[in-house]
């Protein structure tokens, strides 16, 4: 996980987390259990040595490349002390949850989660707490020309746990499956749809690649414009792609070359 994406790191905090509580555990124990903390230990070490080893070839690239193996390339500002924390999910800057709001019913599923696992819980809420401050802190924290907020394709496991614990919970307020199925089947579907939607307008450049978007003009298009042109695009995609590539191509060409629209969203 660090050598394909360095903030990843984050993700460590879990076995952390669970080996302090391991600790605690047996040190609490009667008599103190010695022989557990030994074993603990002994398996933390080889942890981090297997960790540090399965780092090490993105440490030996840094060091060819930029004459360090702790020089990872990254010239942009991290603020610390001010991260933007609304606008990393609400921003129409590719905000998590505006862009995703299927990510809001992954993250209420931590609720019911923590009725059935209160430490795998609070392990999984640590690690999404620190990773959203980390991204948060990011100058660029919007990830630029990304569909959405890229930075958090790494919690895709959690969001899935998440949701299928919203699922799981919506299925236990009612008597019978089936409206719990067609209930969860109707929101997947709605928020499918919209991002299936805002994916086509992104990649057509119907709303800007980069920077914000006007949520109006957005909402617009989905019902107007996105039914009748996705049938068109599909049918030059098929028959003439090579001239919707480069008509693409162009156009984000212009969109470059286009002052950047003023970011209007709150920065927490």
């Amino acid at each position: 996980m660090l050598d394909v994406y360095y903030p990843n790191l984050v993700f460590l905090l879990i076995p952390l987390m669970e080996s302090i509580v391991g600790y605690w555990r047996a040190w609490r124990s009667p008599g103190r259990d010695w022989v557990a903390i030994r074993e603990l230990f002994s398996a933390n070490v080889l942890f981090a040595f297997v960790v540090v080893l399965a780092f090490t070839p993105s440490l030996v690239t840094r060091w060819i490349i930029y004459g360090s193996p702790f020089e990872f390339g990254y010239g942009e500002k991290w603020a610390w002390g001010s991260p933007a924390l609304g606008s990393v999910l609400f921003s129409s800057n590719h905000g998590l949850l505006s862009w995703t709001p299927i990510v809001l019913l992954a993250l209420l599923g931590l609720l019911p989660l923590w009725k059935l696992d209160k430490e795998l819980t609070a392990y999984l809420a640590v690690a999404c707490l620190g990773f959203y401050y980390l991204v948060a802190s990011y100058e660029n924290w919007h990830g630029i020309s990304s569909f959405g907020n890229r930075f958090f394709i790494s919690f895709t496991p959690v969001f899935i746990l998440g949701l299928t614990a919203s699922f799981a919970s919506l299925a236990r307020r009612f008597e019978r499956a089936g409206p719990a199925f067609a209930a969860a089947g109707f929101a997947t579907a709605v928020v499918v749809l919209w991002n299936a939607g805002l994916i086509f307008q992104w990649g057509m450049h119907m709303i800007p690649v980069r920077g914000p978007i006007s949520w109006r003009e957005a909402a617009y298009n989905q019902v107007f414009v996105v039914p009748q042109r996705a049938f068109h695009t599909m049918k030059e995609y098929l028959l003439a792609r090579q001239a919707l590539m480069g008509n693409i191509e162009q156009q984000d060409i212009r969109q470059l070359k286009e002052p950047p629209a003023p970011e209007t969203d709150g920065k927490k």
